[in-house]
């Protein structure tokens, strides 16, 4: 049996109550209450196990989110760095891009995409799609295409 606070536990409990945050049925101050503990539980996580890519790119989510752009950056670069596998590699590099989509440096969040979508193989990374029409749309290059 796993240990109720071991980093695993810890944040599988607050990645739980983050997805239970988001909730629409849920009043304004449960989600907020969810928010709340899910970010504090993954915190926990984070500082027993700082190489979690998992927890790096929760914290890098909730802080990107909550305005922390510099923050949220160095987390996602965490998780990129201590990925252990493709899927956390391609996630963790699309909110990268994200971030510095959203930060204004389109020219920084180049790189992050095109490295989510190789990632990727022959899927298909839509946080990286996203992101790549927000910048065409934002250089005027914005085009209906209809698959």
């Amino acid at each position: 049996m796993q240990d109720p606070n071991s980093w695993v536990s810890l944040l599988l409990l607050g990645l739980a109550s983050l997805n239970q945050a988001r909730e629409p049925s849920a009043s304004r101050e449960e989600r907020l209450a969810f928010e709340t503990e899910g970010i504090a539980l993954v915190q926990r996580s984070f500082k027993l196990n700082n190489k979690s890519a998992a927890a790096a790119l929760a914290l890098a989510s909730v802080s990107g989110q909550s305005g922390q752009l510099p923050l949220a950056s160095k987390l996602a670069e965490r998780a990129i760095q201590m990925a252990d596998n493709r899927r956390h590699s391609a996630l963790a590099n699309a909110e990268r891009g994200r971030l510095g989509f959203i930060a204004g440096d389109v020219a920084d969040a180049g790189p992050f995409i095109a490295a989510a979508k190789s990632e990727e193989g022959a899927g298909v990374n839509i946080l990286a799609e996203l992101t790549l029409g927000q910048i065409a749309i934002k250089n005027g290059q914005w085009t209906l295409s209809i698959l």
